[in-house]
């Protein structure tokens, strides 16, 4: 209850911030992170790239911004009110089908394509401060599992080494995963779907106590926030 308060209030503050601005006369503004080459920096500790202190504001009365703008808070609102608050998830597709509506009096969509909102979820992401997976937002998940791991999922034991050929589905969001038993000396990831099954046949994973990864093609969210936890642990 506590991490979902958090994750509301983050959501709050952006709008408490938008509200201040006007009742102060000012341009509504919203200050983002900067998403590029030259914003990044290594993380010697957790191995990770992670994003620098360089900002940009995204103005309301501006015109190259004002649509930007509205779809930022539209969507900060589903999220809060439609996710968060009802401790519901939904996909990147269903969010967008969520947004798409025509602004009364206008033939303007909010949203008119799903890479307008993804995008959106993304500035959102580093204006609070919080994975998508954290604001309640997920993708499809594409990827398996198997070796000597076991996980609690959902209040769920979960033996990897006795699910099959088919292995762990692993799902989309990794970050409630509890790592309850590891008894291997690495982990073998591989994109293609094809390898991980015959390896998994051949029962790679037993005679050289591994864990094997595949995500079935460019590797997910979910996966490598999954590598990231198992690697600190």
């Amino acid at each position: 209850m506590v991490q979902k308060n958090k994750q509301i209030d983050k959501l709050r503050e952006l709008g408490e911030k938008v509200i201040k601005d006007i009742d102060r006369n000012k341009n509504p503004s919203i200050t983002i992170p900067i998403r590029a080459l030259s914003n990044v920096i290594f993380n010697e500790k957790t191995k990770t790239i992670e994003l620098g202190n360089k900002n940009a504001l995204r103005y309301f009365f501006n015109v190259a911004h004002s649509k930007k703008f509205l779809q930022t808070v539209e969507i900060a609102s589903i999220l809060k009110k439609e996710l968060l608050e009802t401790d519901k998830h939904e996909h990147l597709r269903g969010v967008f089908y969520i947004a798409k509506r025509t602004i009364h009096g206008t033939n303007v969509n909010i949203v008119d394509e799903q890479t307008e909102s993804d995008k959106v979820i993304e500035d959102l992401e580093v204006i609070t401060g919080l994975s998508r997976e954290q604001l309640h937002v997920s993708a499809n998940k594409m990827g398996s599992m198997v070796g000597n791991i076991v996980l609690i999922d959902s209040g769920d034991s979960i033996d990897c080494s006795k699910l099959g050929k088919g292995g762990y589905s692993v799902p989309s969001i990794t970050d409630e995963l509890v790592f309850k038993k590891i008894n291997a000396k690495y982990v073998l990831y591989m994109e293609k779907a094809a390898v991980f099954e015959r390896l998994n046949e051949d029962k790679f994973w037993i005679k050289n106590n591994c864990i094997l990864v595949t995500s079935q093609g460019q590797t997910t969210r979910g996966i490598r926030i999954w590598g990231i936890h198992i690697f600190c642990c």
